[in-house]
Parts: structure tokens; sequence; C-alpha cells
């Protein structure tokens, strides 16, 4: 029995389309006024460089490159939080997933989010979907602060003492299922509409939708 289901969230269970074209174009265009609003008192903004000029030259460089640096994800984080608040962002949720954490939480299972988008993020992610808030339905977050995800002594933090064997880690990255396989979690790749095409699954589960897990 899977008592603990991990997720990760852009490919997963949200649009590649929505996390690329809303929220980090959302996040670009606001950088300049967010560094020139909030410099002063955002040590994460000073962490990134000795200026607002450098640290927004820094910002849009890291942005570019795709960076995980925690200090630009909390940056990031914070910009959609103030889009959040304005209803200007709303996140996306494949159509199957609510029914599918229901099913599982039916079963007796902690539904646990791990991304490599901030904890605070995550959490704005979740409390502003197209069907509401759904934070009451997950047991917990976890991002890269916990470990890069393609590594396996990651996923050993978030398990904890628990078994490795009363885990479900759902991802559309084959290379954080191995990681997490490595330990002996029951891992999944999901394929979405818009992700990138993996060739060769080496015997990983393989689901184009959740509407068959958990159920009799």
């Amino acid at each position: 029995m899977v008592k603990y289901l991990l997720l990760d969230i852009e490919g997963t269970v949200g649009s590649i389309s929505f996390v690329k074209d809303d929220l980090f174009s959302y996040a670009e265009k606001h950088y300049k006024e967010y560094v020139e609003q909030h410099y002063e008192e955002d040590q994460n903004l000073h962490a990134l460089g000795d200026s607002p000029e450098s640290t927004l030259s820094a910002i849009r460089k890291l942005h570019a490159e795709g960076s995980k640096d925690r200090h630009f994800k909390h940056v990031q984080g914070s910009i959609w939080k103030d889009g959040y608040k304005r209803n200007e962002l709303v996140s996306h949720l494949f159509p199957d997933v609510i029914p599918f954490i229901e099913r599982a939480l039916q079963i007796g299972s902690k539904v646990y989010i791990y991304s490599s988008g901030s904890v605070p993020a995550q959490k704005l992610y979740f409390s502003h979907t197209e069907s509401g808030d759904i934070l009451p339905f997950l047991s917990g977050f976890f991002d890269t602060t916990t470990g890069i995800k393609t590594e396996s002594d990651s996923y050993k933090k978030i398990i904890g003492d628990s078994d490795a064997r009363e885990w479900l880690f759902l991802s559309d990255n084959i290379n954080e299922l191995k990681a997490a396989q490595r330990i002996g979690i029951h891992v999944g790749l999901v394929v979405r509409p818009g992700n990138e095409t993996v060739s060769e699954t080496e015997g990983i589960p393989v689901y184009h939708s959740f509407d068959c897990l958990f159920t009799e």
C-alpha cells in the first residue's frame, strides 16, 4: 500500500506551458519593478548583487539560464505572490489531479509536493488553483533546500525513517525518478501534453493520466 504520495508540479500536476508562459513570463516582466521597490529590505536581492543595477542584471541572467538558485527562486516567488494577490495569476491543474488526490486521501495516504520552486511558491500555487485552495489536501512540501532532485540523498531526507517501499513518486523527469528509485521508492513517469519526449523509460511505469491510480 502507498502510504505516502510524492508529486512533482511542472509537467506532472500542472502544465509546463503554464509555468513557462505564465509564471516565468510574469516574473520576467516584474523583475525591474521588484528590485526598485524592495532592494533595501529584501536580503535575497542583496545576495544576488551589491547594487540594484547589478542585482537586476544577475536576476535576468539567472532567469535566462533557468537557474534554481535559492535567492533567485525567492525573488520569483515574491513576485508571484503579488500576482496571485492581484488575481493576475491562477494556477493550472490537470483535470485528473484533484480526483486522484482525493482517492489517495480516502485510502489513508498522505500527499506531499517536491518541486524546484521554493516552498512558499509551492503553497501559492496550490492555494490559487482553478479549483480554489487545495492546501488542506497536502501534508507537506519539499524544495531544493532539501536537496537536488536528481540526487538520491534528497529522497533519503524526505522519507526519513519511513519505509521507502511505502512511497510513490510521480514526475515527468526520468532522472529524478531514477534517483528516487535507487533508494527503493516506487516511481512513475508522467507524460502530459507539452512534456519532453522520454525515449527510454528503463522499465519505469508510464502514466498519461492519473485516472488508473488508486482505483479498485
